[in-house]
């Protein structure tokens, strides 16, 4: 779905974003600078790097915006056209606005994280492969049948941080790989919006971080 209205592009000036393609691959973490048109995005690199070149002329990307420090705005994603793609920035002309709701519980962070899942007075070792707001995958060398239900407990995603715990059911199951290992992709359903908007903070941060390791 997506949100019609007035696109406020200048509201975000000295920003940080990040530029995806269509199926959400970063293609790299930029600040937005002053725009030459309202509905134009200029960004450049947020190291001062070389940007990469579009790789195809007038292609679709999205631009996620986050806001700066203190700013009352909120986190932004706009879907646009990269109508320029030098080393030094790119213009990206900006033509909708996308909900931040469906975003949030569409994203899928990469994490690979240790856990454990409980079901039926075992416990199992798996690990957490990724996470998003309304489910995990997780690889585990335990059999489950598809709409299996079970706990995953002692995942915590940042350091010192207090362990989520999901009740989750199996809603697609992998083949085991050659190390035994089966793969199950899990819903869940978050108890609050409290802890809808923790585990989000949490998801956001380890993003952070990826992106950090990847700009070094």
């Amino acid at each position: 779905m997506e949100e019609k209205k007035e696109i406020n592009i200048k509201a975000y000036i000295h920003s940080l974003c990040e530029v995806f393609t269509p199926d959400n691959k970063l293609l790299f973490a930029g600040i937005v600078q002053e725009c030459p048109k309202d509905e134009t995005a200029r960004i450049i690199h947020h190291k001062g790097e070389a940007l990469p070149r579009s790789t195809q002329e007038n292609s679709t990307v999205k631009l996620r915006i986050h806001p700066s420090s203190g700013s009352r705005n909120q986190l932004v994603i706009y879907r646009g056209t990269v109508i320029r793609s030098y080393s030094t920035y790119w213009d990206i002309q900006l033509t909708d606005t996308l909900l931040g709701i469906e975003h949030r519980k569409n994203f899928r962070q990469y994490i690979n994280k240790e856990a454990f899942i409980s079901c039926e007075s075992s416990l199992q070792p798996c690990l957490v492969a990724d996470i998003s707001l309304t489910g995990l995958g997780i690889k585990c060398g335990a059999y489950y049948e598809v709409e299996s239900a079970f706990i995953v407990t002692g995942l915590s995603l940042k350091e010192g941080g207090a362990p989520y715990e999901f009740f989750c059911t199996v809603r697609r199951r992998l083949p085991a790989d050659e190390n035994g290992m089966y793969f199950y992709g899990c819903s869940f359903t978050l108890p609050d919006e409290r802890t809808e908007d923790l585990l989000y903070r949490d998801i956001l941060k380890l993003q952070a971080t990826a992106l950090k390791k990847r700009s070094r």
